[in-house]
Protein backbone atom coordinates (compact mmCIF):
# COMPACT_ATOMS: atom_id res chain seq x y z
CA UNK A 1 0.00 0.00 0.00
CA UNK A 2 1.59 3.69 -0.90
CA UNK A 3 1.30 6.43 2.05
CA UNK A 4 1.36 9.67 1.65
CA UNK A 5 3.31 11.43 4.25
CA UNK A 6 1.88 14.26 6.67
CA UNK A 7 4.52 16.31 5.46
CA UNK A 8 3.48 16.17 1.61
CA UNK A 9 0.91 18.90 0.66
CA UNK A 10 -2.47 16.99 -1.41
CA UNK A 11 -4.24 18.78 -3.42
CA UNK A 12 -8.12 18.77 -4.43
CA UNK A 13 -9.28 19.93 -7.48
CA UNK A 14 -12.92 20.54 -7.34
CA UNK A 15 -14.02 23.12 -4.49
CA UNK A 16 -18.11 21.85 -4.24
CA UNK A 17 -19.57 19.57 -1.82
CA UNK A 18 -17.55 16.58 -2.30
CA UNK A 19 -14.14 18.62 -2.96
CA UNK A 20 -14.74 20.56 0.18
CA UNK A 21 -15.42 17.42 2.11
CA UNK A 22 -12.01 15.49 0.71
CA UNK A 23 -10.18 18.59 1.63
CA UNK A 24 -11.89 18.88 5.26
CA UNK A 25 -10.68 15.09 6.00
CA UNK A 26 -7.24 16.04 4.47
CA UNK A 27 -6.74 18.97 6.56
CA UNK A 28 -7.86 17.02 9.37
CA UNK A 29 -5.46 14.46 8.88
CA UNK A 30 -2.39 17.09 9.07
CA UNK A 31 -1.70 17.34 5.41
CA UNK A 32 -1.30 21.35 4.49
CA UNK A 33 -4.43 20.94 1.63
CA UNK A 34 -4.22 22.94 -1.78
CA UNK A 35 -7.57 23.34 -3.08
CA UNK A 36 -8.53 24.87 -6.76
CA UNK A 37 -11.29 24.89 -8.44
CA UNK A 38 -11.66 26.77 -12.17
CA UNK A 39 -14.13 28.96 -11.04
CA UNK A 40 -12.60 32.05 -9.60
CA UNK A 41 -13.90 32.50 -6.21
CA UNK A 42 -15.08 28.97 -5.50
CA UNK A 43 -12.10 27.72 -3.73
CA UNK A 44 -11.88 30.62 -1.40
CA UNK A 45 -15.60 30.26 -0.26
CA UNK A 46 -15.09 26.03 0.01
CA UNK A 47 -11.84 27.31 2.21
CA UNK A 48 -14.17 29.16 4.62
CA UNK A 49 -17.19 27.35 4.56
CA UNK A 50 -14.92 24.34 5.61
CA UNK A 51 -13.28 26.40 8.43
CA UNK A 52 -16.79 27.89 9.90
CA UNK A 53 -17.76 23.63 9.54
CA UNK A 54 -14.51 22.72 12.00
CA UNK A 55 -15.45 25.66 14.33
CA UNK A 56 -18.92 24.49 14.97
CA UNK A 57 -17.78 20.81 15.45
CA UNK A 58 -15.28 22.31 17.79
CA UNK A 59 -17.98 24.07 19.63
CA UNK A 60 -20.57 20.40 19.51
CA UNK A 61 -17.01 18.67 21.49
CA UNK A 62 -16.90 16.90 18.11
CA UNK A 63 -13.25 17.94 17.40
CA UNK A 64 -10.83 19.54 19.41
CA UNK A 65 -10.70 23.74 18.76
CA UNK A 66 -6.70 23.94 18.41
CA UNK A 67 -7.26 21.05 16.14
CA UNK A 68 -9.99 22.91 14.17
CA UNK A 69 -8.01 26.12 14.29
CA UNK A 70 -4.59 23.87 13.18
CA UNK A 71 -6.74 22.17 10.67
CA UNK A 72 -8.10 25.29 8.85
CA UNK A 73 -4.29 26.75 8.93
CA UNK A 74 -3.73 24.03 6.54
CA UNK A 75 -6.45 24.29 3.89
CA UNK A 76 -4.91 26.99 1.24
CA UNK A 77 -6.95 27.77 -1.76
CA UNK A 78 -4.86 28.47 -5.28
CA UNK A 79 -5.61 30.05 -8.74
CA UNK A 80 -3.98 27.53 -11.13
CA UNK A 81 -3.69 23.94 -11.18
CA UNK A 82 0.24 24.42 -11.63
CA UNK A 83 -0.10 25.42 -8.04
CA UNK A 84 -0.17 21.89 -7.48
CA UNK A 85 3.21 21.00 -8.65
CA UNK A 86 4.32 19.81 -5.32
CA UNK A 87 1.54 17.84 -4.13
CA UNK A 88 2.21 14.00 -3.41
CA UNK A 89 -1.24 13.21 -3.97
CA UNK A 90 -4.38 15.02 -6.32
CA UNK A 91 -7.24 14.13 -6.05
CA UNK A 92 -10.43 14.89 -8.39
CA UNK A 93 -13.83 15.81 -7.45
CA UNK A 94 -14.89 17.68 -10.65
CA UNK A 95 -18.14 17.35 -12.83
CA UNK A 96 -18.87 13.65 -13.67
CA UNK A 97 -17.89 14.47 -17.10
CA UNK A 98 -15.42 12.03 -19.15
CA UNK A 99 -13.88 14.71 -20.96
CA UNK A 100 -13.76 16.87 -18.07
CA UNK A 101 -11.88 14.57 -16.18
CA UNK A 102 -9.70 13.35 -18.73
CA UNK A 103 -8.34 17.62 -19.56
CA UNK A 104 -8.06 17.76 -16.13
CA UNK A 105 -5.50 14.74 -15.92
CA UNK A 106 -3.92 15.46 -19.02
CA UNK A 107 -3.14 18.72 -17.65
CA UNK A 108 -2.10 17.54 -14.18
CA UNK A 109 0.69 14.86 -15.80
CA UNK A 110 2.14 17.77 -17.44
CA UNK A 111 3.01 19.93 -14.00
CA UNK A 112 2.95 17.48 -11.03
CA UNK A 113 6.13 15.63 -10.11
CA UNK A 114 6.50 12.52 -11.48
CA UNK A 115 5.93 10.24 -8.11
CA UNK A 116 2.50 12.35 -7.64
CA UNK A 117 -0.53 9.71 -7.22
CA UNK A 118 -3.18 11.51 -9.35
CA UNK A 119 -6.80 10.05 -8.20
CA UNK A 120 -10.43 10.58 -8.82
CA UNK A 121 -13.31 11.14 -7.24
CA UNK A 122 -15.61 9.64 -9.66
CA UNK A 123 -19.01 8.02 -8.51
CA UNK A 124 -20.13 6.73 -12.31
CA UNK A 125 -18.03 7.11 -14.99
CA UNK A 126 -14.99 4.23 -15.65
CA UNK A 127 -12.04 4.54 -14.16
CA UNK A 128 -10.59 2.65 -16.87
CA UNK A 129 -11.90 5.23 -19.48
CA UNK A 130 -10.67 8.27 -17.74
CA UNK A 131 -7.03 7.09 -17.35
CA UNK A 132 -7.57 6.07 -21.22
CA UNK A 133 -7.12 9.46 -21.98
Amino acid sequence: MVTVDRSDPVGVVGAGTMGAGIAQVAALAGHEVLLFDAVAGVADRAVTAVGERMERLAAKGRLRSDEAAAARHRLVAVTDVSDLADCALVIEAVAEDLAVKRDLFAELEKVCRETAILATNTSSLSVTEIAAG
